[in-house]
């Protein structure tokens, strides 16, 4: 989860991010700054806001920052990523690949 405290850590590749996906004309362009951001072990805040300059739409982005970490508060996400299936929650002890061998049951 990240806390809409500008300056905390990740808040402005999130608001970078959720900038991309109001402004994006395809969703092709957001799964690409998706893994553009998320892929690379090592972060690079300012490389990538050079690759996917905003003019001013980070900002804008303040009430969806809101609205997501209002959600995630009423959801109890405390992690990224949380994965449910039929409504119930993976333990983190679980990673996705996990799913298989309770769905073969």
């Amino acid at each position: 989860m990240v806390p809409n405290v500008p300056g905390e850590k990740y808040h402005t590749a999130a608001s970078h991010l959720m900038a991309i996906a109001q402004t994006a004309t395809e969703q092709a362009q957001v799964q690409q700054a998706l893994d553009d951001w998320y892929l690379p072990p090592q972060k690079n805040y300012e490389a990538f806001a050079t690759q996917y300059p905003l003019n001013g739409a980070v900002a804008a982005a303040a009430p969806a920052i809101t609205a997501m970490e209002q959600w995630t508060k009423a959801n109890d996400i405390r992690y990224t990523p949380t994965i449910f299936y039929n409504g119930y929650e993976l333990p983190p002890e679980y990673d996705l690949e996990d799913l298989s061998y309770f769905l073969q049951e």
